[in-house]
């Protein structure tokens, strides 16, 4: 059977396609400086609960997101054994998507919607929603 030329490209890419980890995966750490500017640049936060934000602001934190789960722990102290949570991905766009989690603690579902620029993405924190940056470590 002969496939028209354009149909076997369109074929060949869709194939390519299938095989391509996702753009959001990998492991990302939280960029101190990046996030400070976003939280600076609120000048409607008051003073008091920005001085409590920023001294809240920890780089030393790693975000592993996979497919269909996710874990977060300390850059210092990696542990020996990842524990995963799963998590649904949708995208929402070329540089968007949003996860979904279930919360033990919380007893609820967590949604965020994560905005990749670079090699970097944020979620929007607080009340305020500055951005909080996490860059691409590995």
């Amino acid at each position: 059977m002969k496939v028209p030329l354009g149909l076997g490209f369109l074929l060949t890419y869709l194939v390519y396609q299938a095989g391509q980890t996702p753009f959001y995966v990998g492991a990302w750490q939280l960029d101190e400086a990046k996030t400070l500017a976003s939280l600076l640049s609120q000048h409607e936060i008051p003073a008091e609960e920005r001085l409590m934000l920023r001294d809240n602001i920890n780089s030393g934190i790693v975000h592993v997101l996979h497919e269909h789960a996710f874990t977060t722990y300390p850059a210092n102290r990696m542990p020996e054994q990842l524990k995963f949570t799963p998590h649904k991905v949708e995208i929402l766009g070329d540089t968007t998507i949003r996860t979904t989690y279930f919360s033990r603690p919380q007893r609820a579902d967590i949604i965020q919607i994560l905005t990749f620029e670079s090699n970097c993405y944020y979620i929007r924190a607080s009340k305020w929603q500055f951005k909080q940056y996490y860059c691409r470590v590995e």
